[in-house]
């Protein structure tokens, strides 16, 4: 699987993904052919793929893999977000949220591109709040799944994108509070 490409993997993948939880997305109605000519949503759809496709075993895997990816909002849950071996708790949780939000509004779209360019903007912020970088990062991608297991936050924030991000972030933080 590792070996195809985005649109080769998502071919196999849609006719998995005939579940109850896909059928009530806006990506229910994807089809093979609207690969070929992708447009915004499509193209979204595609990205997702690619970001799991290092990680994905088997096809079987692909649905669970895509579920956080191409739900509205993930479900708040406050016994993930809170983990006491990241020293992380709801202040802290906070914290991240409401400087990252900050950073992610400045960050130009472009940086969305390529997870890398994530990377360095973060690791300055968590640098400049005097915490761990798991103290930061777990609560983000928290936030951005509502799952325990996922890719990294920086492969999350790209292929979510700007918007989506700052969406799902924005709504962990007003539950936080």
């Amino acid at each position: 699987m590792r070996e195809k490409t985005p649109k080769e993997l998502a071919k196999l993948i849609l006719p998995r993904l005939q579940l109850k939880w896909f059928k009530n997305t806006e990506y229910a109605n994807i089809s093979e052919k609207d690969l070929e000519n992708p447009d915004s949503k499509t193209e979204y759809f595609l990205k997702t793929v690619e970001t799991i496709q290092t990680r994905l075993e088997t096809l079987e895997d692909a649905p669970n893999m895509l579920k956080f990816f191409l739900m509205e909002e993930p479900a708040y849950e406050e016994k993930l977000l809170l983990n006491p071996k990241m020293k992380v708790d709801k202040k802290t949780a906070k914290l991240a949220f409401e400087k990252s939000l900050e950073l992610l509004e400045k960050l130009p779209e472009k940086n969305f591109e390529d997870h890398e360019n994530l990377k360095e903007p973060f690791l300055k912020l968590v640098e400049e709040l005097g915490l761990k970088n798991g103290q930061v990062l777990w609560p983000l991608r928290v936030a951005l799944t509502g799952e325990q297991f996922s890719p990294g936050t920086f492969e999350l924030l790209a292929a979510l994108g700007k918007e989506r991000s700052i969406k799902r972030i924005t709504a962990y933080l007003d539950k936080t509070r």
